[in-house]
């Protein structure tokens, strides 16, 4: 996994569990005033599905159940596994507007990626706006290697034929350390498409021989391609590695 480029694959399972929340819709109860229980199956946009149980307060709102994922799959990207969850619906649509989940062994799949979540997630969704807050940990399937999201935040705002994700929080990695990372700029991703085509991604590490923090940043070109900059000796400014154009298609 590749640091701040990682964070485009993040984003995407971010999107196809705030994706998969918006698809529940609770049955409304005839008697109110009591707990009600409520299942369901839902059906990926590309294959699989998950089916849930859940029971909750047709007076307060309050939910708690499990969800078992079935090669669910959302714009080619597959989540399988089973989490537990609790929350909060709204009574009036009959949605879930706030949903927070634990998980020991959700398996996410991406093209030629695949890696093993363990962890927190907790949603808030307000109309076409969700924020995800992720403690988690990743295990790379193919390498065996273990990367660590802390307070990591995704806010996703979807549009007719896209999707804007702005990130902040701090990411770990099992051989460089630690680094914390904010958009200037929100990665923008055309539905269906794997990579953003616009976005300004900062990383920030340990402090440099300038006695600041060393820094890289990720500029979107276009959704074929992107550019990094870096300033390594953190004296503030991005001078000291130019990859120039890359192509998306070469991680």
């Amino acid at each position: 996994m590749g640091g701040s480029i990682e964070q485009s694959r993040l984003l995407m399972v971010a999107q196809a569990l705030e994706t998969a929340i918006r698809e529940v819709n609770i049955s409304e109860g005839i008697v109110a005033g009591a707990i009600k229980t409520d299942s369901g199956t839902v059906n990926g946009n590309c294959g699989g599905s998950y089916s849930y149980t859940i029971s909750y307060d047709d007076v307060t709102g309050a939910f708690n159940g499990t969800f078992n994922f079935s090669s669910y799959c959302n714009d080619g990207s597959t989540i399988s596994g089973s989490v537990s969850a609790s929350g909060q619906i709204n009574l009036n649509t009959r949605v879930i507007m706030q949903f927070n989940m634990s998980t020991t062994s959700l398996i996410f799949t991406s093209g030629n990626d695949s890696f093993t979540i363990s962890g927190s997630f907790n949603i808030i969704i307000n109309g076409s706006t969700a924020t995800v807050t992720m403690n988690i940990l990743l295990k790379d399937n193919a390498t065996g290697k273990i990367y660590w999201l802390q307070n990591h935040t995704l806010t996703i705002t979807r549009a007719a034929t896209y999707v804007d994700g702005q990130i902040s929080g701090r990411y770990y990695h099992p051989d460089y350390g630690y680094i914390t990372i904010s958009t200037t700029t929100p990665f923008r991703i055309n539905n269906g498409s794997k990579w953003p085509f616009q976005g300004v991604l900062i990383v920030a590490g340990m402090a440099g021989s300038a006695s600041g923090n060393t820094s890289a940043r990720l500029t979107v070109l276009s959704a074929t391609q992107y550019q990094v900059v870096a300033d390594t000796d953190g004296d503030g400014a991005f001078d000291d590695y130019d990859s120039g154009p890359k192509n998306w298609s070469s991680l």
